[in-house]
């Protein structure tokens, strides 16, 4: 059976300032039940995004930056990273969504995935989706997140 859970504030445990940079970390560990994590959000207007999993120790096992991450619209010129992208566009335009998944990092990974175990099996994280999504240096006008951030959804 396919569960899915919704969790409007998925970022709502916390924001780590760290000089010019912002992380956001999930407000709770998540079931071993569950298979994958959707996150839905909004490129934020800062000098660059990142996502990144992390093992129980804190190692990092896979990422994905800002120009790597294919928009919604599925169309890379709204993706406002890219250079010579439009930087300062608004609205749906700017959305994302990025896919966490229990597996292993394949050769070719799939568009917009971050891994929980990498390619060569050294690093995993099967029992907890530790996921941080970082931004630097946002726009004046933008909270420390840059307007970023967004929901997630956990399927089982």
């Amino acid at each position: 059976m396919r569960r899915i859970y919704r969790h409007p504030h998925f970022w709502a445990r916390g924001t780590i300032q760290l000089g010019l940079a912002t992380l956001l970390r999930p407000q709770a560990q998540l079931s071993a039940g569950i298979d994958s994590l959707t996150i839905r959000g909004r490129f934020p207007h800062a000098r660059c995004m990142s996502f990144t999993t992390y093992t129980g120790q804190t190692q990092a096992i896979d990422g994905i930056n800002d120009v790597h991450v294919v928009p919604a619209t599925g169309s890379i010129a709204d993706n406002p990273f890219i250079a010579d992208h439009a930087r300062n566009t608004d609205g749906a335009v700017r959305d994302y969504v990025v896919t966490v998944v229990k597996r292993q990092k394949p050769a070719t990974p799939a568009p917009n995935t971050v891994y929980l175990t990498d390619a060569n099996g050294t690093h995993s994280n099967l029992f907890s989706f530790l996921v941080i999504y970082r931004t630097y240096r946002p726009d004046k006008a933008f909270p420390n997140d840059g307007g970023g951030g967004g929901s997630c959804t956990t399927t089982s």
